[in-house]
């Protein structure tokens, strides 16, 4: 049986651009959306948890008058703790080959308020005051962004802690921001009129020892540190705490106070790659979105492999178009 020498092409390709044709040595992303959402977080290789986010913040008297922005919101929980919780993902991720940040791996989070089905659709159903979102640096190819500095170290065989300090030393990196709708905190049972919802929705972020944080915020805190980041993770569950000091606005108030931001989950295994076992740093083997033979054991910080197992494809297919063409 003999094929047209365009459908014995065709052929000869089919094996290679399931993956190859999506797939860039020098980037950690996947090649294929195969968690089946809609979510971009998932476009990374490593692994994922599920779980929930606590912040609890520790209000404290500002002791200065700014702006006006003594409004009564909150008032009655200074030297108090107001806690809020929210659902959240967390991804330890594969650092790209080629970016320039300089984290042996990145850790991203997203918090969103409780009961909101975000995952499934990707969809905010949600206001910009019910979310969180945190990074510690970039995972591609982008400029060498770097908002917390991790140190890595081997618990044990799938087992990693790390630790880190929110970067003082950068020019356009915002700090980590924070957004709070107290409505259920500070409002008890009481419905909040819609029109003086913006009384209780704060916005503001993590105050770091920069000159002018010095400055203003040195007023109320005698001292500012940076904020630092503790990470635990494995192939079964992790471990997130930020802590550092604050501060938000809402229309007419500012809170400010001492802050820790806390996540507990469990691994997502459908849609994590593998983690490798004992090294020194963290690697997964490329096993979601790629073809089985594509699979890599070990470092592979050139990509090299990946690009000799498409080869091996390629070659497969190519011996079965041609033995096509002459049978």
């Amino acid at each position: 049986m003999r094929f047209p020498p365009a459908l014995s092409c065709l052929l000869f390709l089919q094996g290679t651009l399931a993956w190859e044709s999506t797939f860039n040595a020098t980037e950690n992303r996947r090649p294929l959306n195969v968690t089946g959402l809609n979510l971009d977080a998932y476009k990374y290789t490593g692994s994922y948890y599920n779980g929930t986010l606590t912040y609890k913040l520790d209000l404290k008297d500002r002791n200065y008058d700014a702006d006006h922005m003594d409004g009564p919101i909150c008032g009655d929980f200074i030297n108090k703790t107001i806690t809020v919780e929210h659902d959240a993902l967390v991804g330890v991720l594969k650092k790209s080959p080629s970016a320039r940040g300089k984290n042996p791996v990145e850790v991203e989070m997203w918090g969103w308020d409780k009961g909101f089905d975000f995952v499934p659709t990707g969809t905010k159903n949600y206001s910009e005051f019910q979310q969180f979102h945190v990074y510690t640096g970039a995972t591609g190819l982008e400029d060498d962004v770097t908002k917390y500095a991790l140190n890595v170290s081997l618990v044990r065989d799938f087992s990693y802690d790390l630790y880190g300090k929110h970067a003082i030393d950068y020019d356009n990196l915002m700090p980590t921001e924070l957004n709070f709708n107290f409505t259920d905190q500070c409002k008890g049972d009481s419905v909040v009129p819609l029109r003086d919802i913006d009384y209780y929705l704060f916005a503001g972020g993590l105050i770091t020892p920069t000159p002018q944080d010095l400055d203003f915020y040195s007023r109320w805190a005698d001292d500012i540190p940076q904020p630092t980041i503790e990470v635990y993770f494995s192939e079964t569950d992790c471990r997130i705490t930020i802590r550092g000091l604050f501060s938000v606005r809402a229309k007419d108030t500012e809170l400010v106070g001492e802050i820790t931001i806390s996540f507990e989950g469990a691994a997502d295994k459908l849609r994590s790659d593998q983690l490798l076992l004992g090294l020194e740093i963290p690697e997964w083997n490329n096993t979601l979105g790629f073809s089985v033979d594509s699979v890599l054991e070990g470092d592979d910080d050139s990509g090299s492999a990946r690009w000799l197992s498409g080869w091996s494809t390629l070659l497969t297919s190519l011996s079965v178009g041609m033995l096509l063409v002459w049978v």
